[in-house]
């Protein structure tokens, strides 16, 4: 009987993916879910102006869309657990090819991609609904089996880390060292189409970093621009995530798809 080559219904899924025609899906799902999240917060101004709406104070994001185990939370998980499934079947086609220093770098990637969906995940909390333990109970500051509620440093050094990894890839395989060795480069940016990502981030991040800590200035708030710049109509922490599980997603899809170029030369 001839084997079927193509594994089990979810690598079959994913494989078939066209990730060329999705990445347009997705931007178009973004820039719904940034009008919806403008409206939705300037309800109230929008009610005020046209007699045919009841009027509400509503102010704030969509809970629906946004809060914890909503629909933007679900979807991140989604992605980071697609980028899982596809980094390892990359990973186990093409580990022993690869020289000791790749093979431990890609290890550790897919350790911290792991980690990274099981922390998302609350270690299955989210889904299972077990008492905190009591260190986490005690410490975390969302009473969640979660280590990155539990201090600052284990929160935004992680999620620095993967802005920088997201944003500044494409000045790093400038690097003369990193030119040298074709994986290295190819594992840093497998695609220079993951630049309109990088640029989105880098877009929608810096100016809200920038007038939030860096101006400074004072009775800003309220103020209908600086509530589109600073995406107060939005959850932007969970926003900035779905951008960077994206990335990473496309990422590994890339570095699946042109390793075999480099393997070739």
């Amino acid at each position: 009987m001839e084997r079927n080559q193509h594994g089990p219904p979810y690598i079959k899924c994913i494989n078939g993916i066209k990730f060329k025609k999705n990445k347009l899906y997705f931007f178009i799902f973004i820039f719904i879910l940034l009008i919806e999240g403008i409206i939705h917060h300037f309800y109230y101004l929008i009610s005020n102006i046209f007699d045919f709406l009841v009027y509400q104070d509503q102010k704030g994001y969509n809970p629906v869309i946004w809060h914890e185990n909503g629909i933007i939370e679900n979807l991140q998980i989604l992605l980071i657990l697609m980028t899982i499934v596809l980094f390892f079947l990359f990973l186990k086609k093409n580990y022993f090819n690869l020289n000791f220093f790749y093979r431990i770098i890609l290890f550790f990637y897919l350790i911290g991609l792991i980690y990274y969906f099981l922390e998302e995940i609350s270690w299955g909390q989210h889904y299972f609904k077990w008492q905190t333990p009591l260190f986490f109970s005690e410490n975390n500051k969302q009473n969640e089996t979660n280590f990155h509620n539990i201090s600052n440093i284990l929160n935004q050094l992680p999620r620095n880390l993967l802005f920088i990894w997201c944003t500044i890839s494409f000045l790093v395989i400038k690097i003369k060292y990193v030119k040298k060795h074709k994986f290295l480069s190819l594992f840093i940016l497998p695609s220079n189409k993951l630049l309109i990502i990088s640029y989105l981030i880098m877009s929608v991040s810096f100016p809200k970093l920038f007038i939030e800590n860096l101006l400074n200035l004072p009775n800003l708030e309220n103020i209908v621009i600086y509530d589109l710049i600073t995406f107060k109509f939005i959850r932007f922490s969970e926003f900035q995530e779905l951008l960077f599980n994206y990335y990473v997603l496309i990422h590994c899809y890339y570095l699946k798809k042109n390793y075999l170029s480099i393997k070739k030369n």
